[in-house]
């Protein structure tokens, strides 16, 4: 029985680190937000949303992120996970 290869997701991580300046990310179309994160308070789970339109559930499927480096999007049970993103070290508040 042959198993279903999930596509390679092209992850930001590859080309920047926390500390990139916004030229260094402007080269590679990448925005504020270091890591687009959640902690899921039901199975403890903590999906990462790794570019602009990946869409990541736990494994549970109580909560999923979506948004990569630029935007923040939360599916699910909005009561239920633990904020984890972290914008980049030159990004304001």
């Amino acid at each position: 029985m042959k198993t279903k290869k999930e596509p390679k997701v092209v992850d930001y991580h590859d080309f920047v680190s926390k500390e990139s300046p916004a030229s260094d990310r402007n080269k590679w179309m990448i925005g504020d937000w270091y890591i687009n994160a959640v902690e899921c308070t039901k199975c403890g789970d903590i999906p990462r949303s790794r570019n602009r339109h990946d869409y990541r559930p736990c494994k549970c499927g109580a909560i999923a992120v979506d948004g990569g480096s630029w935007y923040l999007r939360r599916v699910g049970d909005l009561d239920g996970y633990i904020e984890r993103s972290e914008k980049f070290a030159d990004v304001g508040e």
